[in-house]
């Protein structure tokens, strides 16, 4: 599963079995952010010719906190790779973190869903319950 070279840091996450153990909505969630994060990286951008790439629509409402600061997902995972020294430990504090907050974006992912299907006085009573902040 992991490249020899990366064993290191898959165990790191192996023993509590974060990844394994994560719903398909929190998965989804990381993996669409994450595009949104590479392809707004300076040398993507200017190879691609792309500009300021949002990615998926259900992404700016979803908000994350941490140490009181309030930011979209992918925002606040933009900032997290800053801060970040290489990839991998990157992608072990995503898992770390949202590992924590697995029900809320189960949520999250069901409240969209019944965004799809309402009426719209419905719809606005759901789109602030999906934008209310999920602190990690």
């Amino acid at each position: 599963m992991c490249p020899n070279k990366n064993k290191h840091y898959c165990k790191k996450l192996q023993p509590e079995n974060k990844i394994k153990n994560l719903s398909r909505e929190t998965i989804d969630y990381i993996k669409e952010a994450l595009v949104i994060v590479v392809l707004n990286q300076k040398e993507l951008k200017d190879l691609l010719e792309i500009n300021g790439y949002s990615g998926n629509p259900e992404l700016k409402k979803l908000f994350i906190e941490k140490d009181e600061q309030s930011l979209t997902i992918s925002d606040f995972l933009t900032e997290l790779l800053k801060q970040s020294n290489n990839f991998n430990e990157y992608l072990i504090k995503i898992f770390d973190m949202f590992f924590e907050r697995d029900k809320d974006f189960q949520v999250k992912r069901k409240i969209w869903n019944q965004m799809a299907v309402s009426d719209e006085k419905s719809k606005n009573s759901l789109e602030k319950e999906y934008s209310v902040t999920i602190k990690v």
